[in-house]
């Protein structure tokens, strides 16, 4: 047996801004890890800076079944122009994956903004068969055509105009892109990274490669249940029966959670669903001091407030006591290290 086939491949795709936030990810997965396992992390980057790379590897030192390599895309995507949208040009960089990692048969891409609540060698050890990937359904996606009205009828938005807009054959398959199992074999026998990269600067995508990916490998992926990358949405009580009961099962049992779009616990501070969760691992990475300092500098939290958050969360019982303090004292011990 192949050593590659024995360890865990995991990637991730941040610029250097991100890194903080994607290594609070990082941590979830090493801490959810089965230390009978070897797993792999990488980085496919093009600026991130050589002291953001040493917190990474002081982040992962004390778990000896990791390891961590750092590979600059930068000769990959020289001489193609994307256009960026609403998505950082970083999200083109999953077309590379195929290529850059041929030597695999899979591996397992997550986004940097998922907090994951269950060892992920779980999801990388799905049964891909002859698909091109496994995903899960997207629900901020597919939840705004249904709260429109469904089947094209009702108000019209820039979403659901854009899922209407999709060469799919089923609206409700249409996956997120966030979590991919990917069958890189499979995938270099049907696609190359020429056919990949003209494609994805042919026109603007609105919602970057996942359009991408969406209709290439239409009736080519493996829908995984949606606790795989499940957001909290309340139009999801829109869906159809069968939707609907999938959301529900999954919201009772998440294995990673995707903070997606602009509601992020480190822009909106603690005012929003499963902050605790971000900030519980949030406190436990290098980065910890970096990610608060960015949000004191953008006045996202202050003195004035300082409380406000905490005290509202244990009041709706999402956090408690002895998590403040612990978030207080990691942060005392952090700052007296770092002097």
């Amino acid at each position: 047996m192949d050593i590659n086939d024995q360890i865990i491949h995991i990637v991730f795709t941040p610029n250097d801004y991100y890194a903080p936030y994607t290594a609070v990810t990082l941590q979830s997965v090493l801490e959810h890890s089965n230390n009978k396992k070897t797993y792999k992390i990488y980085f496919l980057h093009q600026d991130i800076k050589n002291d953001t790379i040493e917190l990474l590897k002081e982040e992962i030192n004390s778990f000896k079944n990791f390891s961590i390599e750092f590979i600059n895309v930068s000769k990959y995507i020289d001489g193609y122009s994307f256009v960026k949208g609403n998505f950082p040009k970083e999200a083109y960089f999953r077309l590379l994956i195929p290529e850059i990692f041929s030597t695999l048969d899979k591996i397992l891409y997550l986004d940097g903004d998922m907090i994951c609540l269950a060892d992920i060698a779980e999801l990388y050890e799905t049964e891909l068969g002859d698909n091109l990937l496994a995903s899960s359904r997207d629900i901020t996606g597919i939840a705004p055509y249904y709260a429109a009205g469904g089947g094209g009828q009702g108000k019209h938005t820039k979403s659901t105009d854009r899922l209407l807009s999709l060469k799919i054959s089923n609206i409700d398959d249409c996956f997120i892109t966030g979590m991919l199992v990917i069958n890189i074999k499979k995938f270099r026998k049907e696609f190359t990274t020429e056919e990949l990269l003209k494609l994805a600067v042919f026109q603007e995508w609105q919602y970057a490669d996942q359009d991408i990916l969406n209709e290439i490998c239409d009736k080519k992926t493996l829908l995984l249940p949606m606790e795989w990358d499940f957001t909290e949405d309340e139009r999801a009580a829109y869906f159809p029966d069968y939707l609907k009961k999938e959301y529900l099962n999954a919201q009772k049992n998440i294995k990673i959670y995707h903070f997606l779009g602009l509601l992020k616990p480190w822009v909106n501070t603690v005012n929003m669903p499963f902050c605790e969760l971000f900030w519980k691992y949030a406190t436990r990475t290098p980065f910890i001091g970096i990610i608060i300092d960015r949000m004191q500098q953008n006045g996202f939290i202050g003195w004035h407030g300082y409380f406000d958050g905490p005290l509202m969360l244990i009041k709706r019982k999402q956090l408690g006591y002895r998590f403040i303090f612990q978030c207080l004292k990691t942060r005392i011990l952090r700052n007296k290290k770092d002097k």
